[in-house]
């Protein structure tokens, strides 16, 4: 019988995934993450989930991985087939609602939900979802996948109507990096796929380029920022001092003890563990023999220390 993490690592792949279609003055841009999950484990962390159908038609994948290429491969058969017969590119209606039609008439066994997003001649850009259970919904914005229950709110309160096609790709970029940052089953890289009269534009973002949001933003100001500040090559060295007396010092070398425990500090000292700061470093860096804290410097690391303690 397999253990737990064996079942994880060779359970089904999903794409618990953000996708984003958004229509503006012109074309449509959609855009997706690029991390597969197998259970709790990344299992491709660059794949491509913006699928071409046709030359002007693409479609973005959610749930199933299995299931959404399934049935993006039958729908672009069926869309060349169509094209072929008609001796024109096939409209945009036209693929959302062979999807439809796969993904309602295969309810019962497909856990996929796909939007499908191009440009043709006769509607200009339009955008189609198709959730799961197969519903053809027509929209001129939707969002996907496991991340898109944290940017509902957002997409209310920033898409307009008439956006520019640089508006379009900085909305559809910045939404999928703040699923990234609160979904765990999101990330990787963000890929945009813009469609409008002169054609397709695909365009990658690097996860190292992305804004970041929240707990992913680097410490500002804290209580290691200052200290770094304070530090020079010979800020520490083993002159004697009464640590123990001086609850101020004991913070700033993070010994976090209650004062005349001289004991903990006599047994970290031997160690070799404990270092004590030089007392006219400090003076000179803004914290005086007294405890004193003289410039700004020093009077942001006592509030630090004070919140610390």
């Amino acid at each position: 019988m397999e253990s737990h993490e064996e079942s994880e690592i060779n359970g089904p792949h999903s794409m618990g995934t953000t996708i984003i279609g958004v229509t503006y003055n012109g074309g449509v841009v959609l855009g997706a993450d690029s991390r597969t999950s197998t259970g709790i484990y990344v299992a491709n962390r660059a794949s491509d989930k913006i699928t071409q159908l046709t030359d002007n038609v693409y479609l973005c994948r959610s749930g199933s991985a299995a299931d959404s290429q399934t049935v993006s491969d039958y729908v672009r058969y069926f869309l060349h087939q169509h094209t072929i017969q008609l001796g024109q590119p096939a409209t945009v209606k036209v693929a959302a609602n062979l999807v439809r039609l796969l993904s309602y008439s295969n309810k019962n066994m497909l856990q996929t939900g796909m939007i499908i997003g191009g440009w043709d001649k006769y509607e200009g850009g339009k955008i189609y979802g198709v959730p799961l259970g197969g519903t053809l919904l027509e929209l001129p914005f939707t969002i996907g996948g496991s991340g898109s229950t944290y940017l509902y709110g957002f997409f209310d309160q920033a898409w307009k109507e008439g956006m520019t096609q640089e508006e379009a790709e900085q909305l559809v970029v910045k939404a999928v990096s703040l699923a990234i940052a609160r979904d765990g089953a999101s990330g990787g890289v963000v890929r945009t796929v813009t469609i409008n009269s002169e054609g397709v534009t695909r365009k990658y973002n690097p996860e190292d380029k992305l804004p970041r949001w929240h707990e992913e933003l680097e410490p500002q100001n804290s209580l290691l920022d200052i200290l770094h500040l304070l530090s020079t090559e010979n800020a520490l060295c083993c002159h004697e001092v009464n640590v123990a007396s001086d609850p101020f010092l004991m913070c700033i070398v993070g010994v976090f003890s209650t004062a005349g425990n001289t004991s903990s500090l006599k047994d970290t000292h031997q160690t070799g563990f404990f270092t004590e700061l030089n007392r006219s470093t400090l003076d000179q860096k803004g914290i005086d023999g007294s405890g004193a804290w003289k410039n700004s410097a020093g009077r942001q690391l006592k509030n630090l220390v004070m919140t610390e303690r």
